[in-house]
């Protein structure tokens, strides 16, 4: 999908977009956290596990997607700030 076809599907002022993308970007730190403690657990649970991830890659997608649109909705002057925060929690999503 093009950004201006996600822009036409999420039409949404970007301060919207934001607020919803710290809403997922919270979901997500306490996903990796509850994954952190399950592998440092004495016998981390697979099912648990498994579980977490696959929620842990469809929020990243979506994450992915809402960086996407903010990206191109943002004033030339914050796109690097943008994309260097999309990044940055991209890496810690990564290294689970």
């Amino acid at each position: 999908m093009s950004e201006e076809e996600k822009l036409k599907v999420h039409p949404e002022p970007i301060e919207k977009n934001r607020r919803i993308r710290g809403s997922l970007r919270t979901n997500v730190t306490k996903l990796i956290k509850k994954i952190d403690e399950e592998l440092a657990s004495a016998n981390p649970n697979a099912d648990s596990l498994q579980e977490s991830l696959t929620i842990l890659i469809e929020r990243e997608q979506k994450l992915g997607n809402l960086d996407d649109i903010i990206i191109f909705q943002s004033p030339d002057a914050e796109i690097e700030t943008e994309m260097e925060n999309s990044l940055e929690y991209s890496e810690q999503i990564i290294k689970i």
